[in-house]
């Protein structure tokens, strides 16, 4: 028989140790490789030989895809955040893969029908302002960079469903999320207002808040950069608020990213009092401020509006001459510091008091949330206390000795009651100066893009009809057109396309002109997993779950999301809306989209600076020493040594596939899983990876043991049957098979909790139990072969190359005349290891108890097999041999005979 690829070189290690480093061997070719210093060029042949034998299993498999498991099969949707294609992997990449790679191979070998899928965050600025710097299209950009990752997550064996690859700039992808927006825009979620951006007075353009730096510096031009109004598309993200916020309590959620949406989102309910204008401002009358607590009302001082409040903004023009160009300039600022403000010249009226307070603008007051503005009460409230102190305000005291003051009628109520908050609220009601309200603190969302490479908003502006005009569902996708020169400056590029921007009305037929505004890219990663359960639907965007088959699971809503806790707020809360959106639309049947999240760690890189002048070094001007310490080579002086996120400038980023060729991926997958729990930060240090080659090493001897041993008991006769074990040899076996039940719940366990550092540990306690046996005649045993079997299916979700590799050798080994694969067998259970192990039942002869027996489990099916080993092993006292049974039982634990009566 011809061994697989490994089995020639495993014959040659040693089978009396481990200690294989002096060992050299022909193997691959006419290459002759130290087991010791190259150990790791055996482990990358084995994994070019399963990433080939995988993509010919792609490519001949079947690629169909369907949105529902398959009939009678649970099912498993497993689900890491797709990447943007910065068309280079990084260590991030790999531990949220390997992550989300084990917990679908753990459900796969459970029986689920699992889906895997993977694809492309493919749109956004990066890719357009790359493209400008290289004189490319960012189709070209994007597109090659797409190429070179998949080819790097199949070079590091990362197992994705890539028949359900999509990618958002694909017009077949975009048509869906413009149809989307346009049943967004149907159900009154869409709609179109003025609101502020960062402009660039130099290149006449939209800057995102990335682009500007902290001295308020456009990053292209270097101009100062400017606060604009320009009209926006926004989503009414704020509708769902409320709805949102209760449903976080149905999701297995770490706290961190259940407490993090809810600070976003915070519900109140509360009270608007209206504060009336000395002097109209237009048709300006009042200012309007949401409080919680009425009772603090009698200690305002000012009346402070946000940045972006009508009567600075809309009615700047009609404020006080003298107050205008302070306002502007407040308003107008990039960086705007938390004490700046500015005098308005108006006076509000109190509503109670009759008191004229001032109104001013203050950069400390949330812009979007409830009416934009804020009653200062610096008695009670240290940012105010500071703001009106910058402004010389003088302090008004509301209450004292916990009782309201300078309150009119109102003096002497608790000044800190509700029953007085209700007094005042009803007052307020009935004078006609106050009402109800609710306010959540999540603004609606801001999608428009004033930038190329992004999906086209599907609207047309006709100057016949008063309403922006949706473009008809019959003529989606609005394709992003290719013909684009793009150079970073004068606007949306899209403007400039004449052809392209004139069209006719869909609504009139009269002349119109296109929406030039692209979508936020989080709108195109709001519904993509949603799309990876029907990726080529081309009728739908996704087959409405009440037309499936009802025998059948629909695939979503996603088990198990895998991402980093960055992503907390803004990405898991806009899928969130659109999800619930599309459960409104009859889409899908689930409410919210990911039953449970994995929020992983980040992979932290050891950075060394210089500690002359602080500077950040290259691996290249560093040695470590022998205590782990750095030294810089140039002046042989300690380093600044820290732990800090993965970056180029601070040249501690590791490249995956570097050290993949060095040490193989599986040793790169089991490092990232066993070193620190998924959710915890990660210290990378490649000295680790050697503990990791160790183990992987006993497996590969374990195997090369067993296959010698086999081979030799088959050739001189010594195989063990079974029925044969006493002695020594039935408590070695016995112990082998509660060692393993013992493991398959133990690592069962810590695969449903993701505790992958527990599981690696767990199958190294077994892999101690298997080496003895092994080179000995008990490894030919069914049992040991089990047992082998279940350790090799617990490696595989964490090292699929070895594995695969190794199961191909134990197939071998036992002779299979059609070897089965890995991935194609079932999570081991602890009922198929019920063999050897003892079970204790209490004898008795009527009602007599005679004596305890401890019987092996294979005695233990029935009452009858129970009796035999009682009677063959004379444990019945004499009570039972040589006599008539009538009849038996067995129950709680306690065989009952019943014997004839003697004559």
């Amino acid at each position: 028989m011809v061994w697989p690829l490994l089995s020639s070189t495993l014959k040659q290690i040693s089978s009396a140790s481990i200690g294989v480093n002096r060992c050299t061997v022909r193997c691959f070719g006419d290459n002759e490789i130290s087991l010791g210093s190259n150990y790791k060029s055996i482990f990358r042949s084995v994994e070019r030989k399963w990433q080939a034998q995988w993509l010919k299993d792609h490519e001949e498999g079947d690629n169909s895809v369907k949105p529902y498991a398959s009939p009678g099969k649970p099912k498993k949707y497993v689900l890491a955040m797709f990447p943007y294609p910065s068309g280079r992997l990084h260590l991030g990449h790999m531990r949220v893969y390997a992550i989300s790679h084990a917990v679908a191979a753990f459900k796969k070998l459970r029986g689920y029908d699992v889906i895997h899928p993977i694809g492309w965050d493919s749109f956004g600025l990066p890719a357009e302002n790359a493209a400008i710097d290289r004189g490319i299209h960012p189709l070209e950009w994007t597109e090659k960079n797409i190429e070179d990752m998949r080819d790097q997550l199949r070079q590091v064996g990362l197992h994705f469903d890539w028949q359900r690859e999509v990618a958002t700039h694909k017009p077949e992808y975009y048509k869906w999320t413009q149809w989307l927006f346009l049943k967004l825009y149907e159900n009154d979620l869409a709609y179109q207002k003025t609101a502020f951006v960062n402009w660039d007075p130099v290149d006449q353009t939209v800057l995102a808040n990335e682009q500007v730096d902290s001295q308020g510096k456009a990053w292209r031009s270097g101009a100062q950069a400017e606060r604009r109004e320009l009209r926006q598309w926004f989503i009414k993200t704020s509708s769902y608020g409320l709805e949102l916020f209760k449903e976080l309590n149905t999701v297995e959620w770490p706290n961190v990213a259940k407490n993090l949406q809810k600070k976003w989102i915070q519900p109140s309910s509360g009270m608007v009092y209206k504060f009336k204008l000395k002097e109209k401002v237009n048709s300006e009358e009042f200012v309007e401020i949401y409080t919680t607590l009425p009772s603090d009302i009698f200690g305002a001082s000012f009346i402070a509006l946000s940045r972006s409040h009508p009567l600075v903004n809309k009615h700047v023009e009609s404020l006080p001459a003298a107050n205008r160009d302070k306002v502007r300039e407040v308003c107008t600022a990039i960086n705007s510091e938390q004490m700046s403000g500015a005098d308005t010249g108006l006076v509000a009226i109190h509503p109670f008091t009759g008191q004229e307070l001032p109104v001013l603008v203050g950069g400390y007051i949330h812009e979007g949330y409830a009416t934009g503005a804020i009653m200062g009460v610096p008695s009670k409230n240290d940012i105010d206390n500071r703001f009106a102190k910058e402004f010389g305000i003088d302090v008004v005291l509301g209450a004292e000795d916990e009782k309201l003051v300078n309150a009119g009628q109102f003096d002497g109520l608790a000044a800190v009651s509700s029953d007085t908050d209700v007094i005042l609220n009803k007052f307020g009601q009935e004078n006609g100066f106050a009402y109800p309200a609710k306010f959540t603190r999540l603004r609606d969302w801001l999608i428009s893009r004033q930038r190329y490479w992004g999906t086209p908003i599907p609207i047309v502006h006709c100057s016949q009809c008063p309403e922006p005009v949706p473009v008809p569902e019959s003529q989606l996708p609005v394709i992003l057109p290719a013909n684009v020169e793009l150079h970073g400056r004068g606007g949306s590029p899209l403007a400039k396309l004449d052809e392209w921007v004139n069209t006719t009305c869909p609504k009139c037929g009269s002349p119109a002109k296109r929406e030039t505004d692209t979508m936020d890219t989080f709108i195109d990663s709001s519904w993509y997993f949603m799309r990876f359960a029907d990726p080529k639907n081309e009728t739908e965007l996704i087959t409405k779950e009440s037309s499936m088959d009802p025998s059948c699971q629909p695939y979503l809503p996603v088990d198990t999301y895998v991402g980093g806790i960055e992503h907390a707020i803004l990405h898991l809360l806009y899928a969130r809306f659109i999800h619930r959106f599309a459960n409104k639309l009859g889409l899908v049947e689930s409410v919210e989209p990911f039953k449970h999240l994995i929020a992983q760690g980040l992979v932290y890189g050891r950075t060394h600076r210089s500690p002359d002048d602080g500077r950040y070094l290259k691996p290249e001007e560093v040695e470590v020493d022998a205590e782990d310490k750095g030294i810089e080579k140039a002046t042989g002086k300690e380093t600044l040594m820290e732990w800090d996120k993965m970056s180029k400038s601070k040249h501690n980023g590791i490249d995956p596939l570097d050290v993949a060729a060095r040490y193989g991926s599986d040793s790169i997958r089991m490092y990232l899983l066993s070193d620190a729990p998924a959710t915890q930060p990660f210290k990378w240090v490649e000295r680790g990876l050697t503990g990791v080659s160790r183990l992987q090493n006993r497996l590969w001897h374990l195997m090369r043991t067993y296959e010698t041993k086999m081979e030799e008991l088959r050739q001189g006769g010594g195989v063990v049957r079974e029925s044969t074990l006493q002695g020594d040899d039935l408590k070695t076996i016995t112990n082998l098979e509660t060692q393993t039940n013992a493991t398959i719940r133990k690592v069962t366990s810590c695969y449903e909790k993701n505790d992958f550092t527990k599981v690696v540990h767990q199958i190294f306690s077994l892999y101690d139990v298997l080496a003895p046996v092994v080179q000995t005649p008990l490894c030919s045993t069914p049992l040991f072969h089990r047992s082998l079997s279940a350790f090799i299916l617990f490696c595989w979700p964490l090292a699929p190359h070895q594995t695969e590799e190794i199961w191909e050798i134990l197939e071998g080994i036992a002779g299979n005349p059609s070897p089965s694969r890995v991935g194609q067998q079932s999570w081991p259970s602890v009922d198929d290891f019920q063999t050897y192990g003892t079970k204790k039942f209490a004898l008795r002869v009527g009602k007599e108890f005679v004596c305890t027996v401890e019987c092996p489990l294979r005695h233990s099916n029935t009452a009858e097999d129970i009796l035999d080993f009682i009677l063959s092993n004379k444990l019945d006292k004499d009570r039972v041999a040589g006599r008539t049974v009538r009849s038996l039982s067995l129950a709680s634990g306690s065989i009952r005979v019943e014997l004839e009566e003697e004559e």
